[in-house]
């Protein structure tokens, strides 16, 4: 869950280059989003609706409540199926392939996309609606909350972007990083192939930080998923633990530009 912070800080400087008010998409881009916002199975199992109130924050308004809120949704709806992100994938890489080429996101293989997005979207998913049942409260909002708390400010556009003097002020990283949701999204992750190749960097923080226990996989018993229904769609393991960073780093640019170019759309 400690990524998540992480991932927040690729999402905010995005945002923050593009400008909050619009991303400067392209008229076929725009078409695109449009048409995938009018297939309702995608909409719902995205929580694309829910996700409005994060890009109205304002840059020092705290982002924790927004997110919160949205990954409560999107856990709450059926799960995409592979038919969907495949759908989902090929519109943008087509509509939007110049606008992705700009933050240098490759949509020469569209077909390799497509499974990367297929692979990696049922354990993001699970590791965002994982549950903290001795607090009765998501793993999201107890993590995002424990950070915000940490860093003293709200968690915030401009905290993140700032993300070394954010960094700078948490005095004690092992309270946010050696936690049950923190064990527990890493166990989830392990399970999937991809990203379990690249696995070695994270197991050296986390043994470091938490003691070889915290890697040893065995899992919380206080943490459960609130997640609605199982993926019905099989993941592929295909060439799974040859994929390169690269890779991981183009599959989250392009859910980012996916989310926040659909916000514009609406």
């Amino acid at each position: 869950m400690f990524n998540l912070f992480i991932a927040l800080a690729a999402s905010a400087s995005f945002v923050s280059a593009q400008s909050l008010g619009s991303l400067g998409l392209s008229s076929s881009c725009q078409g695109a989003l449009t048409a995938i916002l009018g297939n309702a199975q995608a909409a719902s199992c995205l929580n694309i609706v829910g996700a409005l109130p994060i890009l109205q924050t304002t840059a020092n308004q705290s982002l924790v409540d927004p997110l919160v809120t949205w990954a409560s949704g999107l856990c709450a709806a059926a799960p995409c199926d592979n038919s969907t992100l495949s759908a989902l994938t090929t519109n943008i890489t087509t509509g939007c392939s110049s606008d992705l080429n700009r933050i240098d996101v490759s949509v020469d293989n569209v077909n390799e996309i497509i499974t990367i997005v297929q692979e990696v979207y049922p354990t993001l998913r699970d590791i965002l609606c994982l549950q903290d049942t001795s607090k009765n409260e998501s793993c999201v909002n107890e993590t995002l909350s424990d950070i915000q708390s940490a860093i003293g400010q709200p968690l915030s556009i401009n905290a993140i972007i700032d993300f070394n003097t954010t960094l700078a002020s948490i005095s004690n990283p092992q309270a946010l990083i050696c936690t049950d949701c923190v064990q527990a999204a890493y166990d989830v992750a392990l399970q999937n192939p991809l990203l379990a190749s690249e696995k070695n960097g994270v197991v050296s923080v986390l043994s470091t930080e938490c003691g070889s226990n915290f890697t040893s996989g065995s899992s919380p018993t206080d943490i459960s998923t609130s997640a609605a229904s199982a993926a019905t769609s099989s993941q592929s393991t295909t060439n799974a633990g040859s994929r390169s960073k690269g890779e991981l780093a183009t599959s989250w640019s392009f859910a980012t530009f996916l989310l926040f170019g659909f916000l514009q759309a609406l």
